[in-house]
């Protein structure tokens, strides 16, 4: 068994805007790109988020593995298409998750959008290049689980598939911070139209996918606009994020455990609850034999609307 760690930002505007660290958080990718190839996974696991294009309030689990799993076409910086995901490689994980306590939901048609398929597209060039388990955690919506919690799966998850002797890649996507509540309000105040969709997804009254699809867009881009000249007071927080930073690659991860959902939110913006996945992806890691991670890129970016990280770990060497 060996596996490898990486964790990586993502936003819509990666794929738009060319700030003057562009070339740099691409060359971060690539070299990572790199590593997995040489890697060559059998399996990669991904712990990344919905911004409720797949997921909604009718039924929000606070974990849920999918069986088949596809992102979404027409979502801003996302990149479309069904993963290669082994089904019965999942429910053999979904169930042993269970007799380890974790009673996670499982879909058998997941939809996701770009916390899922940007990264993946980065570091691979295709959604189906190797098989791929996808974990969602509730996130942007509430209750979200304590970031005990998501390190206690992460961690069961990676016991788990050490005793698989495969090659495996463990994925984080999200964070570091940002703050995109004007694009995902809180769920008890939202004006109707925003209710219902967050509620009802695409069975809504009042907006189809394609609208909600494009309400993002729109507003990520006069968000984008009022970064660039300075209208907008940036979303990065860098003593957040450095604080985070620094737990993660001392390996301490139970550290983490202390840290409430409110306080992040509070020092970080709403987009660094999902540091969830990071934290989850690294527990996993851990168990499967990998060092605590490096960071290969780190800087405040307005103009993605994000502070982006980017670290790995290994690959470690299997037996």
């Amino acid at each position: 068994m060996s596996s490898m760690l990486i964790c990586a930002s993502h936003s819509p505007l990666l794929t738009t805007e060319r700030p003057t660290e562009h070339d740099d958080v691409m060359g971060a990718f690539g070299r990572l790109r790199d590593e997995l190839e040489r890697f060559d996974p059998e399996l990669i696991v991904m712990f990344a988020p919905d911004h409720y294009t797949g997921v909604h309030m009718r039924m929000m689990p606070l974990f849920c593995l999918g069986t088949a799993a596809r992102a979404v076409p027409g979502d801003f910086g996302g990149f479309p298409g069904a993963f290669d995901v082994p089904a019965e490689i999942a429910l053999e994980l979904a169930d042993s998750l269970r007799q380890d306590r974790f009673d996670v939901a499982v879909s058998h048609d997941l939809e996701v959008d770009h916390g899922f398929s940007q990264p993946i597209h980065f570091l691979t060039g295709a959604l189906d290049r190797y098989p791929l388990i996808p974990i969602f955690t509730s996130i942007i919506a509430g209750p979200r689980p304590s970031l005990a919690r998501s390190r206690e799966l992460g961690e069961s998850v990676g016991r788990i598939l050490a005793s698989s002797k495969r090659r495996v890649a463990v994925i984080g996507s999200g964070g570091l911070s940002h703050d995109p509540s004007p694009l995902f309000p809180d769920f008890a105040g939202t004006q109707e139209g925003v209710h219902r969709y967050q509620l009802l997804g695409p069975d809504s009254p009042d907006l189809s996918r394609e609208d909600w699809l494009e309400r993002i867009k729109n507003l990520t881009l006069i968000g984008a606009k009022l970064f660039r000249s300075g209208e907008a007071a940036s979303p990065c927080r860098p003593d957040f994020d450095r604080q985070f930073l620094d737990t993660i690659t001392s390996g301490s991860l139970e550290e983490f455990d202390s840290w409430e959902n409110g306080w992040i939110v509070e020092q970080g913006g709403l987009g660094a609850a999902e540091i969830h996945f990071w934290v989850a992806a690294a527990a996993a890691s851990q168990a499967l034999g990998c060092d605590p991670p490096t960071v290969d890129y780190y800087a405040p970016v307005p103009a993605y609307g994000i502070s982006v990280g980017i670290l790995h770990a290994g690959p470690t060497q299997g037996s």
